[in-house]
C-alpha cells in the first residue's frame, strides 16, 4: 500500500509540475514606460484560477483515506469567486468517491497581494461513491475554512485548507494552482 501511495503522489507531483511549467513565463520582455498602469491592468483581467491538490478525508466511517482535487474559480468581486471543483477519493482497494461540486468563496481577510487571504467556501453537489462495482448518489454539502497565498509577482499560489460537511465529514489539503 505504502508503494502505490508513494507512486501516485510521485506521478500527480510530476503532472502537477508539467502544468505549472505551461503557464510560465519566459524570455526578455521590456519595460514599458509607466509600469504602474499595466501592472493594475493585468492584475484585474487575471480573475480565474485553476489548481490542482491533494488531501486526506473520511469519506470511509472506518479510516482516513487519500484523494486529489482539481478546482475553478472566478473572482466576480474582490472578495467572492465562484467556480466548481472535483474531488476523487479511495483507498487504494476497492473504494472510490467522485465529489463533483459548484462552490462559493467569501475572502473575508484580503492580504497586500492580489487573489489572496482568508477564505471560507461552502460547496454544494453530489457524491458518487463505489464500494466494488455498486454506485451510491448523495448530498453533498460542506464548508472549507483556508489560506490563499499568492506569490507576489507572479501568477501562482498555494492554499491549504481544511473543510468539513457531509457526507465526508472532515478532509484537510493543500491545493497549488496559478490564475489564468
Amino acid at each position: 500500500m505504502i508503494r502505490s501511495l508513494s507512486r501516485i503522489v510521485f506521478f500527480s507531483c510530476c503532472f502537477f509540475l508539467c502544468i505549472a511549467g505551461l503557464y510560465a513565463k519566459g524570455g526578455k520582455q521590456q519595460a514599458p514606460a509607466d509600469k504602474t498602469v499595466v501592472e493594475a491592468g493585468a492584475e484585474s483581467a487575471k480573475q480565474a484560477h485553476l489548481g490542482l491538490g491533494f488531501e486526506g478525508n473520511m469519506n470511509l466511517k472506518e479510516t482516513f483515506i487519500f484523494g486529489q482535487s482539481v478546482n475553478f474559480d472566478y473572482a466576480f468581486f474582490s472578495h467572492f469567486a465562484a467556480g466548481a471543483s472535483l474531488t476523487i477519493s479511495y483507498d487504494f482497494a476497492t473504494f472510490y468517491s467522485f465529489e463533483p461540486a459548484l462552490l462559493g468563496r467569501w475572502y473575508f481577510l484580503k492580504l497586500g497581494v492580489p487573489g489572496g487571504g482568508l477564505f471560507l467556501q461552502e460547496d454544494m453537489g453530489v457524491r458518487i461513491a463505489m464500494n466494488g462495482l455498486d454506485p451510491e448518489f448523495s448530498f453533498l454539502g460542506g464548508l472549507s475554512l483556508g489560506f490563499r497565498w499568492a506569490f507576489a509577482h507572479t501568477d501562482y499560489y498555494i492554499e491549504p485548507y481544511v473543510r468539513g460537511g457531509y457526507p465526508f465529514r472532515v478532509g484537510v489539503g493543500l491545493r497549488g494552482g496559478c490564475r489564468l
